[in-house]
């Protein structure tokens, strides 16, 4: 019985010490986006609890937990105001997808079709995910920084059925250095894709994006958004 109540008691204390924590809410505004979130008081680099993330609009564009700087639990993401996926980050599963309402380039037994898909090629994160860890792997290049060169390069990058990153393919581009860097950034992001799928069946499929080179970007460490 006294071990009983000594287990309880450590079980009570650690809870209280691991919830028990003074936070400070947290707003931190940039060029494009504003946070929401807290931090511990006696560590400002421990984000934890509730997490918003928004466009300078004030549309919505993630919102989730965070559990000392990790993410758990369900995490939305949102595009024009609209949830478009929904991850659970204890399951690692991808719960929720929106259909899309335009069709698909895919892959079904070696020969490429247009087909409407019930979920989307994807990444985790959709589009402001992929910007973000875009940015960690590319850099402005130096020579279209020096000739003021800006513009919008458009790549397709094929989506296996094991979710696994496929071929990448130029569509249209505005400078050298800048389409072979975007090609060379998205190879070192082999992770966090999702494959389309037709039913129960996760097929091969082509993900078109657009990504736009601004000076402007520089200002906040970008290089590129998406869209």
């Amino acid at each position: 019985m006294k071990q009983s109540l000594l287990t309880i008691f450590i079980l009570y204390s650690t809870h209280f010490f691991a919830f028990g924590q003074e936070l400070k809410a947290k707003k931190v505004k940039s060029l494009v986006y504003f946070e929401e979130y807290s931090i511990l008081a006696k560590n400002k680099k421990v984000k934890h609890g509730d997490y918003r993330k928004y466009r300078s609009d004030g549309s919505q564009v993630w919102s989730g937990k965070l559990d000392n700087n990790i993410r758990v639990g369900e995490w939305k993401f949102y595009e024009s105001g609209e949830i478009v996926q929904t991850y659970n980050y204890d399951d690692k599963k991808l719960i929720f997808q929106k259909k899309p309402a335009s069709p698909f380039f895919v892959r079904i037994d070696n020969q490429i079709q247009i087909l409407h898909v019930d979920t989307p090629p994807s990444y985790l994160g959709s589009k402001i995910g992929l910007t973000d860890e875009l940015n960690k792997v590319l850099a402005y290049p130096m020579q279209a920084r020096r000739i003021g060169v800006e513009g919008a390069v458009t790549v397709a990058i094929w989506i296996n059925a094991d979710n696994s990153l496929g071929e990448i393919e130029l569509i249209s581009g505005i400078m050298k250095e800048c389409d072979q860097d975007l090609i060379a950034a998205l190879k070192k992001i082999p992770q966090d894709w999702f494959a389309a799928t037709m039913g129960d069946r996760k097929i091969n499929s082509k993900l078109i994006i657009t990504v736009d080179y601004s000076l402007q970007n520089i200002f906040e460490n970008a290089a590129i958004t998406v869209r």
